[in-house]
């Protein structure tokens, strides 16, 4: 599957979303329908085309340990980054993959970036072709959001996630 930008004031990436970690993501969100859960998305920028644009393949995904749970979000804790960190290199040694962004869900809330989400898509995913997913289990839909050309703000990708 594949999402990308529609014109120069949207966003600047297409992402390629490989099977295995969409099912993984969709796994996750199963097992724990009722409350939020997050992950990193593993990758790399293939390439960055004319004008900016980026096209990013996603092909694993981690499940992030040790968040904090708030009600009605979830915080990536220090030892979040430090497992994601070991675990993408124990997984992918000597390869490319890189942190390609985020997903995490919103039960029964939508599959929309929060303000909260913004911060830390904001303050941790600052490359331009770093992208986040949300995803709501209960309905089973799912989004993809990007960087804007000029870094400006992150926006939805236009996305079809055909669940299962």
């Amino acid at each position: 599957m594949s999402a990308g930008a529609t014109n120069g004031t949207g966003p600047i990436v297409t992402i390629l979303l490989d099977d295995a970690p969409r099912r993984a993501i969709e796994a996750h969100a199963e097992r724990q329908r009722n409350r939020e859960v997050a992950g990193f998305l593993v990758g790399r920028c293939l390439e960055r085309r004319a004008g900016g644009r980026y096209v990013v393949t996603i092909s694993g995904y981690l499940e992030a340990r040790f968040t904090l749970l708030r009600a009605g979000s979830v915080t990536l804790s220090p030892d979040s980054w430090h497992f994601a960190h070991a675990e993408l290199a124990r997984r992918y040694p000597g390869r490319p993959s890189r942190l390609a962004g985020w997903a995490h869900t919103h039960p029964g809330r939508g599959a929309v970036l929060s303000e909260p989400d913004r911060f830390i898509h904001r303050a941790f995913f600052r490359l331009p072709w770093q992208v986040a997913a949300v995803i709501d289990p209960l309905v089973r839909t799912a989004s993809f959001f990007g960087w804007s050309a000029g870094q400006g703000d992150v926006q939805q990708l236009p996305f079809v996630w055909q669940w299962g």
